[in-house]
């Protein structure tokens, strides 16, 4: 099971914009921790920095996907569906 922010992450972080001040998280950040981060910062997307460097970003669709994805592999279909669809892997 992902553990770490690295392992769910979107790169690159060019896809979106982020402001400067944003908070950020590490790549090797616990996921509950950034979970925990996102609800109190009030957002649901966050940057993902090395050093100075923006690395990525990760989203609570993607903790989302990884959670459904990997809790229960006999999960419902509907719910596969919908975590297949926040990661970018459903089928046709």
């Amino acid at each position: 099971m992902a553990q770490h922010i690295r392992e769910v992450m979107t790169t690159p972080a060019a896809t979106r914009s982020i402001p400067r001040d944003a908070v950020a998280v590490r790549p090797d950040d616990e996921l509950p921790a950034v979970v925990a981060l996102m609800r109190s910062a009030g957002t649901t997307v966050l940057p993902v920095v090395d050093g100075a460097r923006t690395i990525g970003t990760v989203s609570l669709d993607d903790l989302l996907a990884v959670l459904l994805m990997e809790t229960d592999n006999t999960a419902d279909p509907y719910y596969r569906r919908l975590a297949e669809a926040s990661a970018g892997t459903a089928g046709p």
